[in-house]
């Protein structure tokens, strides 16, 4: 029971350890929406994990700093590509990072789970893109944007090179064997945690990100949001939006969410052992926590969303015109209008716009039905689009330069 008399929720564990004596962070104190009291214990161990990163990573990247960042960088990439019997000098924080993840033999992975899951992203990658592209655009109505834009990562310039980035992850992880030890899914998911540790470094001690306000930038509650709206939020706007999922291919989707997460590195608890609906009750619930979206979020969504034309390679001045207005009307559907006004979205009706799409998948998949030859047509177009906007020529995920230890006079 919580301090409220309401039952803890299955999964939760306690962490006093990691509050702090003042409360949570001065943004999550007062919310303009009210938790109800069966909520505030997800509500208070979600602003709990405000205040904590992600110690092992945070260390081994702590343990790097004092090398030059070309050298740790390539230190890195050995340990990541060749395990680390190829770093014999690797510093023991780093050691521990790796020796912790976990083992994609786990008996709570199903593999006939997962490869229907596998199945029903490939043949309906179009409505999973576009639900993944929802949920990053509700990651950028919280806190973490302003990680983010503090470091100019998400930019006009730089948005579609981001989308492309983490449509790249998503599909990496939505291949058979990509969460293995030596599968680029894996190895993926593991530099981002390093990129996340490196960024929370640079910030921490950058003089210009206020923890006292915001509590740890891009947090262990911030990784378990963004974790729980790519896993069940994304099913449940695919669905909104007309995809079929059987119970097997929803349970499978948010069993390698599971494990992608761990690899990257969100606390155990917040993982809800891979449950949809407490994953998505979670959710709702940690958008409550959050302060509204600010300008830094505005701006991330907008370059977001202005990317897309480009993503689809559409030149006609028209056509990318008609493509973005699309986007803000399909986005402010999923997300509803307080989101999509706090993140300054173009004021549009939304009636009927997800039953529309609904109706039309129907009649795309019964045409499919009567026509066979117009399915596989069409799939060989999803799967063209997907690898091109996932599969990168060259695929650079360099980590954020560390600044060069001074050296002493």
């Amino acid at each position: 029971m919580d301090a409220h008399g309401a039952a803890r929720p299955a999964g939760f564990q306690p962490v006093s350890a990691t509050r702090d004596p003042m409360g949570p962070p001065a943004a999550y104190r007062a919310r303009a929406h009210p938790i109800a009291p069966r909520d505030r214990a997800i509500a208070d161990i979600y602003r709990a994990y405000t205040l904590i990163g992600d110690p092992l990573a945070d260390r081994a990247v702590e343990g790097l700093a004092s090398l030059p960042s070309d050298a740790a960088d390539a230190l890195l990439d050995r340990a990541i590509n060749d395990g680390l019997s190829a770093v014999p000098n690797a510093p023991t924080a780093l050691t521990d990072l790796f020796r912790s993840l976990p083992d994609h033999r786990s008996p709570t992975f199903d593999p006939d789970d997962a490869r229907a899951a596998y199945r029903a992203f490939h043949s309906q990658s179009d409505l999973f893109i576009s639900a993944f592209l929802s949920a990053t655009l509700r990651n950028a109505s919280t806190l973490i944007a302003k990680s983010f834009h503090a470091t100019g990562r998400v930019t006009s310039a730089r948005a579609l090179t981001r989308i492309r980035h983490n449509t790249h992850h998503l599909y990496e992880i939505m291949l058979p064997g990509s969460l293995h030890r030596d599968a680029d899914g894996w190895k993926l998911s593991i530099r981002i945690r390093l990129v996340h540790a490196r960024i929370r470094f640079l910030l921490t001690r950058s003089g210009h990100w206020d923890q006292a306000t915001y509590g740890v930038p891009l947090s262990a509650a911030h990784l378990a949001l963004a974790s729980a709206n790519f896993s069940a939020t994304v099913l449940r706007d695919a669905t909104r939006m007309g995809a079929f999922l059987t119970p097997a291919a929803r349970r499978g989707y948010m069993q390698v969410w599971r494990y992608a997460s761990q690899i990257i590195g969100v606390p155990g608890p917040l993982l809800f052992d891979g449950d949809e609906r407490r994953t998505l009750r979670f959710s709702a619930i940690a958008h409550l926590c959050e302060p509204p979206a600010d300008e830094a979020s505005a701006k991330i969504a907008h370059a977001l969303i202005n990317a897309l034309p480009d993503m689809a390679g559409t030149t006609d001045p028209a056509e990318r015109t008609a493509t973005v207005a699309r986007a803000f009307k399909v986005s402010r559907a999923l997300l509803g209008h307080t989101a999509a006004d706090a993140l300054r979205f173009p004021p549009s009706s939304t009636r009927a716009v997800l039953a529309a799409m609904r109706a039309k998948r129907l009649a795309l998949m019964a045409l499919h039905t009567l026509r066979p030859q117009n399915r596989s047509a069409w799939q060989a177009r999803q799967t063209e689009f997907l690898l091109q906007n996932a599969v990168l020529p060259r695929f650079d995920y360099r980590l954020p330069a560390l600044p060069r230890p001074h050296k002493a006079p």
